[in-house]
């Protein structure tokens, strides 16, 4: 079906699904959000006992030589601090499974093949990465798909997704592993990403055996949060051949609010929140062709999302597949791969931008 909007032709709307998914229909996140909340806060604690034994010792001294107010102060002071950096280890999985970061499968296990590669990033951290190429004489005409994974475990733990990327797709893949993660060197952090990402699309650019033009970015989860700011910015807009968002979400501070149901976080800023990939505000600022794809029986993520991200994206050229999948396995649906190549060869390969879209404007780049 085809939608009027403003300030371009048109959009396009494809569904995979008939029923569009209720508030009512939406699973409320039970064992795995659970496990993981259990796994992550003793990890906390494990890693946090020696700043929470200083802590308790100021502040006994505190209330012994000056009473008061003080200690309360100081008190107060620290839980803040606590909480502001506490979102890390709840955002941030490297080492889940335990061997993520001493093991990563190669694909040469797929047969697959591929470069093993490290990228220097602008702050100088030096990340690891497979470009997993066709096996072709001239890769120039085959499209490279920007690969960035969610928020736990390593490139090697996406490598039976992205063989049907390679088998099935026909496109070359740089699978990005996160400054933290795997083998990159460096921690992670929401600027961090940011960087990494924009060195994984210079790294492409400079390869004389790619084609820069046809650099699609695919992001799952948080993968989709990163995908997104690096095709909103200004330094990217116009480079991004297609953007491939699935199962992502729209800000940090709206996941919090959704998952953890505390009234108090309806008053939280946004500012309070050390991580807060604010999707929804770059998703205006994308022009190149979107495809987002939504598990509706995503067990972590509200569908619901998605269906925020596709209304207030910009791009002159939109889709919209929803598929009976949950969070990490939509992948395997059965009509998952054939929209991902509709898509890619109508709108990348053979396609040609809109150039009356209308975005908002938007730059923050990493020095």
């Amino acid at each position: 079906m085809t939608v009027p909007k403003a300030g371009c032709k048109s959009v396009r709307v494809s569904v995979s699904s008939t029923t569009i998914p209720s508030a009512s229909m939406i699973q409320v996140p039970t064992r795995t959000l659970l496990k993981t909340i259990l796994k992550t806060l003793l990890k906390i604690i494990f890693k946090l006992w020696k700043w929470a034994s200083s802590f308790v010792v100021v502040f006994f001294f505190a209330a012994w030589f000056y009473g008061g107010v003080l200690p309360y102060l100081i008190f107060v002071a620290a839980f803040l601090s606590l909480s502001y950096h506490i979102t890390d280890y709840f955002l941030y999985q490297p080492d889940m499974p335990s061997d993520s970061r001493l093991f990563v499968e190669s694909p040469a296990r797929y047969t697959m093949h591929f470069e093993d590669v490290w990228i220097h990033t602008k702050d100088r951290v030096k990340i690891h990465g497979y470009l997993i190429k066709q096996n072709r004489l001239s890769n120039r005409n085959v499209p490279t798909i920007i690969f960035f994974h969610g928020n736990a475990g390593n490139i090697g733990h996406r490598l039976e997704n992205v063989k049907l990327f390679y088998y099935q797709l026909n496109c070359n893949v740089l699978m990005v592993e996160y400054r933290g993660y795997g083998r990159s060197e460096g921690s992670p952090s929401e600027k961090g990403l940011y960087a990494d990402a924009q060195a994984a699309f210079e790294y492409i650019d400079s390869r004389e055996d790619l084609d820069s033009k046809k650099v699609i970015l695919f992001g799952r989860s948080l993968g989709g949060a990163v995908a997104i700011d690096l095709a909103a910015r200004c330094d990217f807009r116009d480079r991004v051949a297609g953007l491939i968002v699935e199962n992502t979400f729209t800000s940090i501070p709206a996941i919090a609010k959704e998952l953890f149901k505390f009234a108090i976080l309806k008053w939280v800023p946004n500012f309070c929140y050390k991580n807060r990939f604010e999707s929804l505000q770059k998703i205006g600022s994308v022009a190149c062709p979107t495809l987002f794809i939504s598990g509706t029986n995503d067990e972590l993520l509200p569908p619901t999302m998605s269906n925020e991200l596709y209304a207030k994206c910009s791009a002159g050229t939109k889709f919209l597949h929803r598929f009976p999948g949950g969070h990490n396995d939509t992948w395997i649906c059965k009509e998952y791969i054939p929209k991902i190549s509709e898509f890619i060869e109508e709108e990348v390969v053979a396609g040609t931008r809109n150039s009356t879209a209308k975005y908002q404007a938007y730059s923050d780049n990493i020095v």
